[in-house]
């Protein structure tokens, strides 16, 4: 059976009961979930967050498979719809993505700073997002926290099972990103 991911949200509940994308865009032929995350908070008190999210799809398929998106860029460029789409060049206020990974069961604190520009392409920053999920995915892996079905490492999730969506901008200059896992 295919499963199809809704990326529309109707503010409230978080998802809508429908997407037209889920005709035409698969999200694996493998059964898959999204990652549950909290929303981060920032300490002090914070815009919220006003930019438009920004997906990352191949052709065909909706998100990208970490190993790919982390990889070398232009096989990231050539594989991805929009690839060459500059993301923030409407936006010259935004300089920064501080990537925020709220993995369930481990603790994020610190955020991945990744400096963008109005010239800044999907494909360049979904490789940014991605080297920088890989690294934590990593030193987590090392960890001996983690959280059931959640855990990250040898019996756990690995970054073979990883797809990026999406990132979001929650707070201010913080995203995060929208994740699944294939089973």
């Amino acid at each position: 059976m295919v499963q199809y991911a809704n990326i529309i949200s109707n503010g409230s509940s978080g998802g809508s009961g429908y997407s037209s994308l889920s005709g035409a865009m698969r999200v694996s032929s493998v059964p898959c979930y999204l990652l549950p995350q909290t929303i981060y908070h920032p300490p002090s008190s914070c815009a919220p967050g006003n930019a438009s999210p920004v997906t990352f799809n191949t052709n065909g398929t909706v998100g990208m498979p970490l190993r790919i998106a982390g990889g070398n860029f232009s096989s990231v460029a050539s594989s991805m719809k929009g690839g060459s789409d500059l993301i923030f060049q409407k936006r010259p206020d935004i300089t920064r993505v501080n990537l925020r990974i709220m993995w369930p069961g481990y603790s994020d604190d610190i955020p991945r700073t990744i400096m963008v520009d109005t010239s800044t392409t999907r494909a360049k920053l979904a490789n940014e997002v991605a080297k920088q999920i890989l690294i934590y995915m990593e030193r987590a892996a090392k960890s001996t926290r983690g959280h059931g079905k959640y855990t990250i490492g040898n019996s756990g999730i690995n970054t073979e099972q990883v797809s990026l969506l999406s990132i979001q901008n929650t707070h201010d200059t913080n995203w995060q990103a929208t994740l699944y896992i294939s089973v």
